[in-house]
């Protein structure tokens, strides 16, 4: 499921969808980079940055899951 479009936005929001209800810790923003480690590089995250400023606004309607995998 994708993050919200608009209104308040979280860290916690956003580590839930990129790793699961179950996470935990404090990890800076800079962790979350399109195709680095925890973020995956597809259409669902292309709002988001792969290097240089980045901004909790940049995950806006983004989601963990590729929207156009037809799930295999």
């Amino acid at each position: 499921m994708a993050l919200q479009s608009s209104g308040p936005i979280s860290m916690a929001d956003i580590r839930t969808e990129f790793e699961g209800s179950g996470s935990s810790g404090a990890r800076s923003i800079s962790n979350y980079y399109r195709g680095g480690p925890i973020v995956p590089n597809h259409s669902g995250t292309s709002t988001i940055p792969t290097s240089g400023t980045i901004s909790l606004s940049n995950f806006y309607g983004t989601q963990y899951s590729n929207p156009n995998s037809d799930g295999e």
